[in-house]
């Protein structure tokens, strides 16, 4: 961990740092800045991204502000090729505090993430607000996480436990692209809404939707493989289906602070354990506040979704 510190601080503008323990060793390092203006604190991981080809880009790719709010963020790539991304947000979604989290993430082409936080408190939680911003910009951040000396620090990182190195090696498909499930969510909406905007990545998607009387937030996750889960579809609101298949309904407040949401949700898994998963909101972000007393879908148009037969002919990626 001392060589962590030591690029930490080599590659950062000039001033005081306090860390903890730097005698064990880890893949990280965190520790507390002062340039006079208000302590900050600050930590930067090293990290294997996975074994497949794909893994590690939703850490380099921008997230949908329905889900993640956030001032500003920049992803793309580098000229040598390599991912990057870099955001000005906040360490709780509902902003019950003002504690900001900003952060820059570099995906490098031999799959190790180089990860870097800042905050404007001494910590990344339970710690008063002691300056406007974290102490480092975009830039400054950008330069810390592309920095050529973690290369030699990143190259002792063990091997991921199963990773496939050998050539041809080809990951099974388990999801349906994202596009894919988009379309097919916004082709299951009833009549009557106005689909207002859409995202979402693979295995997921989501849809603003109004019908006149506010947005609403309807969301959908698709696993083809969840497997035997059906100690999760036990108690009241379950119904078991003529071929097998498990609804479980659920009405309960939303839990990302927003407030007066509820959060309406529709779970299913067939005998083979494909499982598809609606939700929808009476808000169009679950951290903001309720937009409308109800989701703007009824608990059956819910299920009517959930249970479409078109979830199962997708494509896999």
């Amino acid at each position: 961990m001392k060589d962590l510190a030591a690029v930490l601080k080599a590659n950062t503008p000039a001033g005081q740092w306090q860390f903890d323990n730097l005698d064990g060793t880890g893949q990280s390092v965190t520790g507390v800045y002062d340039d006079g203006h208000g302590k900050a604190g600050v930590s930067v991981g090293l990290y294997r991204a996975g074994g497949s080809p794909e893994a590690g880009t939703d850490q380099v790719t921008c997230p949908d502000k329905a889900l993640v709010p956030y001032d500003r963020c920049a992803d793309g790539r580098l000229p040598g090729g390599e991912r990057f991304m870099a955001i000005e947000g906040y360490e709780y979604p509902d902003k019950r505090e003002e504690t900001k989290n900003w952060r820059a993430v570099l995906l490098t082409k031999d799959g190790i993430l180089i990860d870097a936080s800042e905050y404007n408190a001494a910590a990344e939680k339970g710690a008063e607000i002691s300056r406007e911003n974290p102490p480092f910009s975009l830039s400054q951040l950008k330069a810390l996480v592309t920095a050529e000396a973690w290369r030699p620090l990143a190259a002792r990182l063990p091997q991921l436990p199963g990773r496939a190195d050998t050539p041809g090696t080809h990951r099974p498909p388990t999801v349906p692209g994202a596009a894919a499930v988009q379309a097919t969510l916004r082709s299951l909406l009833p009549k009557g809404v106005t689909v207002e905007s859409h995202g979402g990545d693979d295995g997921h998607g989501y849809v603003v939707v109004d019908d006149g009387r506010g947005p609403s937030l309807v969301g959908v996750d698709v696993q083809p493989a969840a497997g035997d889960l059906t100690d999760l579809f036990t108690g009241e609101g379950v119904v078991t289906l003529p071929d097998g298949t498990k609804v479980k309904a659920t009405r309960q407040p939303g839990e990302k602070g927003g407030e007066g949401v509820v959060w309406w949700n529709v779970d299913t898994l067939t005998p083979e354990g494909f499982r598809v998963i609606v939700s929808a909101f009476n808000s169009d972000a679950q951290y903001k506040a309720a937009t409308r007393d109800e989701p703007a879908l009824t608990m059956e148009q819910l299920k009517t979704i959930a249970l479409s037969p078109k979830w199962h002919k997708l494509p896999l990626k």
